[in-house]
């Protein structure tokens, strides 16, 4: 009677252990966002709403550079004059999760008058699949007292 019960116990651990392993085979591996790492020229926009009155509607051309783990965002003297900035340039340190994560180590290296709420930092979605050589990058939040901000990155690789 024992040999019998060994026999039925291996035989349900070994069939526990086929259908555990089998079950794997259709699982998905979800990829990291490709590398975003490059120099990039663009333009960098900020909205903000408040009920049905637009406080800040404004874009300036940037350039933007991410390494490996760090960025920085300029203006792109090029395409628009010092005197019409309205962001500061910026440098800090980002991840790619779901999209990029911006975490800020100076959020002013003009050293000029500008708001530092207005620029890029926290948690944004990333479409690199816009079917042209473009990637955006937006966050779109509305705080407690619904205030809705928009802060929208549209860059293209630097040639």
């Amino acid at each position: 009677m024992k040999k019998n019960a060994r026999i039925l116990l291996i035989l349900a651990v070994l069939s526990a252990t086929f259908g555990w392993s089998t079950g794997c085979r259709d699982d998905k591996m979800v990829d990291y966002p490709p590398s975003v790492i490059g120099d990039y020229t663009g333009i960098y926009s900020y909205l903000e709403i408040e009920g049905i009155y637009t406080n800040h509607d404004t874009f300036q051309y940037v350039t933007f550079r991410f390494t490996s783990s760090t960025y920085t965002m300029k203006l792109n003297e090029k395409w628009q004059s010092e005197e019409t900035r309205f962001f500061c340039d910026v440098e800090g340190q980002y991840e790619l999760q779901d999209g990029v994560r911006f975490t800020e180590k100076d959020p002013n290296l003009t050293n000029k008058v500008c708001t530092y709420g207005h620029n890029p930092f926290d948690f944004f979605g990333l479409n690199q699949n816009t079917g042209n050589d473009t990637i955006i990058i937006k966050q779109d939040k509305t705080d407690e007292e619904g205030v809705r901000t928009v802060k929208l990155l549209r860059l293209v690789p630097k040639n």
